[in-house]
């Protein structure tokens, strides 16, 4: 039962992270958001391998004027982030139910 919770909010936040587009947010501003979120997960100790990674790639394009490339990395980087952060959270309230009886 709480796996179907989990799989049911991590499914929502990805629909409504997914909602930024090129339109309403710069690059500049996604990078933003992204490392805001990675914080975030960070904080409780879920930062995914791979999230600071775009980030910097992020950078690196928007740097090279590559606008469109840079906001879709640091989108995908946001999305890590909050998704390593549900699963922290998740976990916090959720880890005895993973130790083997």
């Amino acid at each position: 039962m709480h796996l179907l919770k989990y799989i049911a909010l991590v499914s929502f936040i990805l629909m409504a992270s997914l909602t930024f587009s090129e339109n309403s947010m710069s690059a500049q501003e996604m990078i933003i958001e992204a490392e805001q979120a990675n914080a975030l997960a960070a904080e409780v100790g879920f930062e995914w391998r791979d999230t600071a990674k775009m980030i910097a790639q992020a950078k690196t394009a928007l740097a090279d004027g590559k606008e469109a490339e840079a906001f879709d990395l640091a989108q995908s980087a946001y999305e890590q982030a909050v998704l390593a952060k549900q699963q922290g959270d998740y976990m916090k309230e959720n880890w005895q139910a993973y130790i083997p009886r």
